[in-house]
């Protein structure tokens, strides 16, 4: 027999989120991409660090983060997704601003710092983009590999 909480939890896995949602549920002020609030939101990611946005997040990802310069908004157009929630109040500066405005990527901007967000969002149905990270060691193993790989002659 399934419980009544454990229904609610596969009833909320089975919808997806949409900006609205996803607004509403960080009390998050849209920057830009109004337009596009009804879009669905299948996944999302967060990082400190544009190194692991770029080598874990997919595309369509909505992306968590506390990154305001330019370079957020370049890389979002790179992997293409689906918009950026900048955490703990913060907002880019005029050229971000600009650039995500021409580039079309939605901008949110939520008082909750990135721990609370990801935990609001995920316990509200919204699911991550990887399930599991490599170890430290497999990472560093296959890093010394693609090291010794790429100095070798043809």
């Amino acid at each position: 027999m399934v419980s009544m909480e454990a229904a609610a939890v596969e009833e909320k896995s089975q919808k997806l989120m949409n900006f609205r949602e996803m607004i509403e549920i960080l009390e998050a002020e849209v920057l830009i991409g109004s337009q596009d609030i009804e879009s669905e939101l299948k996944h999302a990611f967060a990082a400190h660090s544009l190194s692991e946005v770029l080598s874990f997040s997919p595309e369509g990802a909505l992306l968590i983060t506390g990154i305001t310069n330019i370079q957020v908004v370049r890389i979002a157009e790179l992997l293409d997704l689906s918009g950026i929630v900048f955490v703990g109040r913060k907002r880019p500066d005029e050229m971000t601003f600009k650039l995500a405005q021409i580039k079309n990527i939605p901008l949110f901007s939520t008082p909750y710092v990135l721990f609370e967000a990801c935990g609001k969002l995920f316990k509200n149905g919204l699911e991550g983009s990887i399930q599991k990270v490599k170890s430290s060691k497999a990472i560093m193993q296959s890093q010394s590999t693609d090291t010794l790989t790429s100095d070798k002659v043809v």
